[in-house]
């Protein structure tokens, strides 16, 4: 019994279908956030602010603990970038000299989420490889990619 689905002659069509998926639900999302889009009062220009020579090299030790922990994180099988980052930041906050300015957009708070979820999609793809165990949607893409190359998982 087959419901009206015809069966994959490759794999080839399950890497559109899956993004299609992930396409289909943010869409969804955002579309029952309409009525809180309309700008309230004055709108004020945005404007892309890249961080100082002196900034990031303020910033480089908290790059590297970061960097290191959200490969570990990302090692692990099942925990992601989300996981990677909130303890990044929490351990940042435990260890900065004023844990007070975080919260209010300091670099060190900006910075230390963020490589540890840079290097957390890293380092996803260690059980990617070796055990076959996708950490996140982007790793499971990658997965059915190299499938469909031929390269053996695991």
């Amino acid at each position: 019994m087959t419901f009206g689905f015809r069966a994959l002659n490759s794999g080839m069509e399950m890497i559109p279908i899956m993004i299609g998926f992930f396409a289909v639900t943010e869409v969804l999302k955002q579309t029952g956030k309409r009525d809180k889009l309309s700008a309230v009062g004055e709108v004020k220009q945005m404007q892309t602010v890249f961080p100082s020579l002196k900034e990031l090299f303020l910033v480089k030790w908290t790059v590297i603990r970061c960097s290191i922990v959200g490969t570990v994180i990302g090692i692990l099988p099942g925990a992601g970038a989300t996981i990677a980052a909130f303890m990044c930041y929490s351990m940042e906050q435990k260890i900065s000299k004023t844990p007070e300015k975080f919260g209010t957009g300091c670099i060190e708070g900006i910075a230390a989420p963020e490589a540890g979820s840079n290097a957390a999609t890293g380092g996803s793809m260690v059980p990617l490889l070796s055990l076959g165990i996708p950490g996140g949607n982007a790793a499971a893409i990658m997965m059915s990619a190299l499938v469909l190359k031929g390269v053996q998982m695991g």
